[in-house]
């Protein structure tokens, strides 16, 4: 994200809407808002964004464990269940 240009992203969204607003309250913003004001590097930015982002993805993958209805399955189970599934909405 750093690489793909995130801080000048962020700097220019809150130019124009300022860093409270929602859509700038995420993960990835706060940080870029930090380093933007110094109390960061741009090293820390990046090393808490990794930390941030793995993070969200264990609240996430908590978060579909609890789910009954999830079927979990492996990557060739899926394809073959995505593929029969349309197929199926394809036929007339």
């Amino acid at each position: 994200m750093f690489a793909d240009g995130v801080v000048d992203e962020g700097r220019a969204a809150a130019a124009t809407y300022g860093w409270d607003v929602p859509a700038l309250t995420g993960n990835i913003y706060r940080l870029v808002q930090r380093y933007d004001s110094g109390e960061l590097t741009l090293e820390e930015a990046m090393r808490a964004a990794e930390t941030a982002d793995w993070q969200l993805v264990k609240r996430q993958i908590t978060w579909w464990r609890r789910r009954e209805y999830v079927r979990w399955a492996d990557i060739q189970d899926s394809e073959q269940f995505l593929r029969h599934t349309l197929a199926t909405l394809n036929k007339p």
